[in-house]
């Protein structure tokens, strides 16, 4: 009966490691903007986290024109409300249906010519979804 109670308190405490550790790993990866293992464990970005992602993306020569740099135009939308004539997605093979992202928008010198600069985020994994085309 002593020997039950030891395995069964020794299975419950390896269950719980084993479910910290994969805490551990998916917070360590979303900190870090990685997609997750096992689930985002209900953390999602904020507008700002968005902004800074898509930031990271863009080349100096670009982030050198954004006139809107530090306060950029947010808003959250479905994938499915993104216009397709408008706007490319990153990864046309996998199935974004029924995700939150958000639209980020920067304004730039070059926007009467070219118009500004607009990428999808994914709201739980920091992807980017898609970009909206310049002319």
């Amino acid at each position: 009966m002593k020997k039950k109670i030891i395995w069964f308190i020794g299975v419950i405490v390896l269950v719980a490691i084993v479910i910290g550790c994969a805490f551990a790993i998916d917070m360590h990866r979303m900190k870090n903007y990685d997609p997750v293992i096992f689930s985002s464990w209900g953390k999602e970005l904020s507008a700002q986290d968005a902004a800074e992602i898509v930031k990271n993306n863009l080349g100096r020569k670009t982030i050198k024109t954004i006139t809107n740099l530090d306060n950029p135009i947010i808003e959250e939308m479905l994938v499915e409300e993104i216009d397709q004539t408008r706007a490319r997605l990153f990864d046309k093979n996998r199935d974004d249906t029924g995700r939150t992202v958000y639209r980020v928008k920067f304004h730039t010198f070059e926007d009467g010519l070219l118009g500004p600069i607009v990428i999808y985020v994914d709201k739980k994994t920091g992807r980017l979804v898609a970009g909206e085309y310049r002319e």
